[in-house]
């Protein structure tokens, strides 16, 4: 399988060095442009899946270059993210209002963090593969945790199903991802990085957008516990619609997914 190629358009040749570094880091292969039109020029011909754009540039504004992006029948349907530094003073600029006025799919101001920088571009190449491809009626599942052997195992059982599957590493990240791509099922572990994930269950079944997603909550903390039972009473108070113990063989889980759907 290919790589996703993005293309990023910026006069600054340090930033795009940076953010080159950031992206091939993650396996994404990536173009440059230092001017509007060799970014125009290069989004016809190259047809990247996604692109990061500059409002400053040498040849005319980014804002622009975006518009006519989107009005070009071979470029209409790759995502644009608009990042840029021209406010003197981070999150107090109309040029966000600018930038989605210009059909802009995401507007992004430098300096711009690593984890943020990717996680919208993974969340844009997702949702470009959802539109692009014809309507399968696979269930999509959001496994939410660290361990690199659970996951690995499940994404392989949920594959071979007919699953879609996506993986968050954080807690933060499974809620956004969840707004975003809506998945019809939740795995979910409690000691995450960043937030645990009882918290996380809760805060998903409080939002409107997200309450109707079934969480099913996989984790062993209970082995770590003097009463066993409480990680699963206190699931079920944080609204998890079904605690498992690991460990728990990914085709037992599968089974408990597909009762649940």
């Amino acid at each position: 399988m290919l790589n996703l190629k993005i293309l990023l358009i910026d006069d600054d040749s340090d930033f795009r060095m940076s953010v080159q570094i950031i992206l091939e880091s993650k396996d994404y292969d990536v173009i440059t442009a230092s001017n509007g039109r060799e970014g125009f020029t290069k989004a016809k011909s190259e047809k990247p899946d996604l692109i990061i754009l500059d409002i400053m540039l040498p040849d005319g504004d980014g804002f622009s270059i975006c518009r006519e992006l989107k009005e070009t029948p071979e470029t209409f349907q790759i995502p644009v993210i608009i990042l840029t530094s021209m406010s003197k003073k981070k999150g107090n600029s109309y040029a966000d209002v600018i930038a989605y006025c210009h059909k802009a799919d995401e507007f992004m101001e430098k300096p711009v963090e690593k984890d943020e920088l990717l996680f919208n571009v993974k969340k844009l190449l997702k949702k470009k593969n959802f539109k692009s491809q014809k309507l399968t009626g696979k269930k999509k599942i959001l496994i939410t945790d660290c361990d690199a052997d659970f996951v690995s195992g499940m994404e392989k059982v949920l594959l071979s199903n007919n699953f879609e599957v996506f993986v968050a590493e954080s807690g933060i990240e499974a809620q956004k991802m969840a707004q975003a791509f809506s998945p019809d099922l939740v795995l979910l572990e409690i000691t995450l990085p960043d937030k645990d994930g009882y918290s996380i269950c809760y805060e998903l079944k409080r939002n409107p957008e997200t309450s109707q997603i079934p969480v099913v909550i996989v984790s062993c903390i209970d082995n770590k516990l003097v009463s066993s039972d409480f990680a699963s009473r206190l699931a079920k108070e944080h609204r998890a619609d079904m605690y498992i113990s690991k460990p728990v063989e990914p085709m037992e889980l599968l089974k408990t997914i597909n009762q649940i759907l």
